[in-house]
């Protein structure tokens, strides 16, 4: 009796050590795969292959853009500069029959109406003139003396009246008109406001292409701002026997451009 269970619990003993080296043989099943809930730019990919998906902004991202602006704005001042140039033998001959005829130009504007703090002397020269002999020699042969006026006026329609009232008195030069607007400064504060609105819509399209939008202002550089004639003035001399006749003038429009730098917090 005794014989048969050591030989039963010899048997057992077999078998428990053959399970447990079957179990260390078989390798162990790997773990199954966790698969992420898919968002709305997978499920767009998933849904048009072709699509080009857009993520919004990573946080701390920013745009930098520049904005601009240009008014146009009708010139309200007009500033004519005309004048008198004269030569003559002497030096002396030359200065007074320039000074005679200046003269007679700043009278004729004072009895036009024109104020006398209008009219201000803008140049005065005079220098010699050289000829040369067959051999070289350099000789003086005469004087010029010339002075220009500077008259400025907030009539845009006398300003051909003007012209025509300085050369009726003896004004033989006439070196331009300068068009600008006297409040200049209310003008640029316009455009740097527009340049600013500008600047607000380039930062929202270019966030919007990526899916963000603009969330503030980072920092902002005033640019420059610059007022000058567009150069759509006209002036010409009437070649006309009427006595109507006279210069036309075509009063200027005045371009007023601003620019700012800005750069936007993206969300």
């Amino acid at each position: 009796m005794k014989k048969l269970l050591c030989m039963i619990l010899t048997l057992a003993l077999a078998v428990s050590f053959a399970g447990a080296a079957l179990a260390e043989e078989e390798p162990s099943a790997p773990p199954a795969a966790q698969t992420e809930p898919a968002g709305p730019a997978a499920a767009e990919a998933e849904s048009d292959p072709s699509a080009l998906t857009r993520y919004g902004a990573a946080q701390g991202a920013t745009v930098s853009v520049t904005g601009s602006a240009t008014i146009l704005a009708p010139a309200d001042t007009a500033t004519v500069r005309l004048g008198v140039t004269e030569s003559a033998q002497n030096v002396l001959e030359a200065q007074s029959a320039m000074n005679a005829k200046i003269e007679a130009i700043r009278q004729a504007l004072l009895e036009s109406g024109i104020e006398e703090k209008s009219i201000n002397t803008d140049r005065l020269n005079i220098y010699t003139n050289y000829s040369y002999a067959d051999d070289g020699t350099e000789r003086v042969s005469g004087y010029t003396a010339s002075s220009t006026l500077s008259i400025v006026t907030h009539d845009m329609e006398s300003t051909g009246a003007i012209i025509d009232t300085a050369f009726t008195a003896g004004a033989n030069t006439l070196n331009g008109i300068e068009f600008s607007v006297e409040n200049t400064e209310t003008i640029m504060d316009e455009a740097y406001v527009q340049a600013m609105l500008d600047a607000h819509d380039k930062a929202e399209l270019l966030a919007q292409t990526e899916g963000a939008s603009v969330r503030g202002v980072v920092s902002i550089e005033q640019g420059g701002a610059y007022s000058y004639d567009s150069l759509s003035n006209a002036t010409r001399m009437e070649a006309t026997a009427s006595k109507d006749a006279g210069t036309f003038v075509q009063a200027a429009l005045i371009e007023v451009s601003a620019s700012v730098s800005v750069t936007y917090e993206l969300q």
